[in-house]
């Protein structure tokens, strides 16, 4: 900056100038104030000014940064004095800021892509543009698709977005608009960059869309995407029977989703959630999501990091099948907290004759087992019950499991 002032210092009669300056780390060619001084104090004649600064970021920088540029150039010097209105793009495959005077054609100064076989996506582009008088007035914010203008998304039915490493900054430009929009039927967001809370403000913005029908968010770099994309495509279909995403790493948060997506699908037959990260909280939230489901049959939670999994698929299976007889759940390490669910199950359930809780670091489990085997199979006279701690709901179970006994205990 400092030798193009001494050059412009050169130049006192200038009166046209046109500037094209491409940089790329830390530089201050963006800033609107460092630029009114030399203009004002060694160009007096200048009459037109055009220019264009193109900055390659090294890093993925807060796109709220955009906003300050654009303000700096939106002072009564450019816009009263010099009528010099400036637009500043952010081409998000580029990682790349463009500012420039409304005269600059910018393709004018771009070296054409060079065509190929492969997928190339159009450029998604962040526009502000400084306003024209009013100094205070926010700068307008448009989003740019190749050539077409999509901030409202006025009558488009697709918007295919892949691959132009959009982040969380970006998604929410898109999200503002997919609020209340009424047309878009698909929007395509794979392979870009978006992170957790981006994924979140999708999730977000889809609870008041009636149209979208096909959302695709792979590859991208939170796993949740991968999660919100089922979830999404769940909530529009009138009925589900089976849900099977055995080992895909989804946690407790994630699964939240899910869940969310089936609770009012009272058709719901099979879920399998083997082989994930749900946690004993996951767990709960499944357990009472599952109690307004009178139709679910199957559960399948093995491979889970929480105790708790196999007494939840105890407690469906054992509600649901009338013919089951025996159950054996020995050796998972339960602990006491298990033990409330296979007591609410034992109560819905007559046909159960054994359930297996031995080798477990819970004596409720093993009081669980004894009740269960010697108030049930009607042969059995003796029933010993050495424990000194155990719960009410333990007790509460013993009590109605010996008035459904017919056989005199000794």
């Amino acid at each position: 900056m400092t030798e193009f002032k001494f050059v412009l210092s050169l130049t006192p009669s200038l009166v046209w100038l046109q500037i094209i300056s491409r940089t790329s780390g830390v530089n201050g060619h963006l800033n609107g104030n460092l630029w009114e001084y030399p203009f004002m104090n060694t160009l007096p004649q200048l009459k037109t000014c055009q220019f264009l600064f193109s900055h390659s970021q090294c890093c993925d920088d807060d796109l709220q940064g955009l906003d300050v540029i654009v303000q700096q150039f939106s002072t009564p010097f450019w816009l009263t004095e010099n009528k010099i209105i400036v637009i500043c793009d952010y081409i998000f495959t580029q990682k790349l800021i463009n500012i420039y005077t409304t005269f600059i054609c910018v393709q004018d100064f771009i070296k054409p892509s060079i065509p190929t076989k492969q997928y190339q996506p159009l450029d998604f582009i962040l526009r502000l543009q400084s306003p024209l008088t009013n100094v205070e007035y926010p700068p307008k914010t448009r989003l740019i698709y190749g050539t077409n203008d999509i901030t409202d998304l006025p009558k488009l039915v697709n918007l295919d977005l892949r691959s132009n490493k959009i982040n969380d900054s970006a998604i929410k430009y898109i999200t503002n608009n997919l609020e209340t929009n009424k047309t878009l039927q698909m929007l395509d967001l794979r392979n870009n960059d978006i992170g957790e809370k981006g994924t979140r403000d999708i999730y977000n913005a889809l609870r008041n869309n009636k149209t979208l029908r096909k959302l695709y968010l792979a590859n991208n770099q939170s796993h949740l995407c991968q999660v919100i994309e089922i979830a999404f495509h769940l909530s529009l279909r009138k009925t589900v029977n089976s849900l099977n995403v055995p080992n895909n790493q989804i946690d407790d948060d994630e699964l939240q989703y899910l869940i969310e997506a089936v609770s009012n699908k009272n058709t719901l037959t099979v879920l399998d959630l083997s082989g994930n990260k749900i946690n004993d909280e996951g767990i709960e939230a499944l357990a009472n999501a599952w109690q307004t489901n009178e139709k679910l049959r199957k559960l399948c939670l093995q491979k889970n990091t929480s105790v708790l999994s196999a007494a939840l698929e105890m407690t469906v299976a054992s509600q649901h099948e009338e013919v089951l007889k025996k159950l054996e759940l020995g050796r998972n390490d339960f602990g006491d907290e298990c033990t409330q669910y296979f007591v609410e199950a034992l109560k819905k359930n007559s046909t159960l004759q054994t359930l297996w809780l031995f080798k477990d670091n819970s004596p409720e489990c093993e009081a669980i087992t004894h009740i269960t085997y010697y108030c049930r199979n009607w042969n059995s006279i003796e029933l010993k019950l050495n424990f000194s701690e155990i719960r009410d709901h333990i007790v509460e179970y013993l009590s109605n499991s010996l008035e459904k006994n017919t056989v005199t205990l000794q």
